[in-house]
């Protein structure tokens, strides 16, 4: 998971729609709780998730439906040049979109 999120790091702040979202953030900070929170969604018992919960997270930063959509793109697209098992998107993707409603402003 380190390396994905990594590389979808590099992505997101070289992409014109999104980038503006993290221009006030500490990325490495970011990483570490995205890191953290996918290890546990992926079942990793021995890491803890200390984050804020996603709402709350994310409520002041209004992301819109096409800005959720890029980010999860960014990060199968990273996936793929990672060589994770093209099998394993599908399941990814559902995983990350199950966060859609507590993510994009409403």
């Amino acid at each position: 998971m380190t390396a994905i999120i990594d590389l979808m790091f590099v992505k997101v702040q070289q992409h014109h729609v999104i980038q503006n979202k993290f221009k006030n953030v500490d990325v490495n900070k970011t990483k570490i709780k995205l890191k953290s929170f996918w290890a546990k969604e992926f079942g990793c018992s021995t890491i803890q998730y200390d984050g804020r919960p996603l709402a709350e997270t994310h409520k002041a930063l209004n992301i819109t439906n096409e800005e959720f959509d890029l980010f999860g793109s960014l990060m199968l697209e990273s996936c793929a040049e990672l060589q994770i098992a093209s099998t394993d998107l599908p399941k990814i993707r559902m995983m990350y979109d199950r966060h859609r409603s507590v993510i994009v402003a409403k």
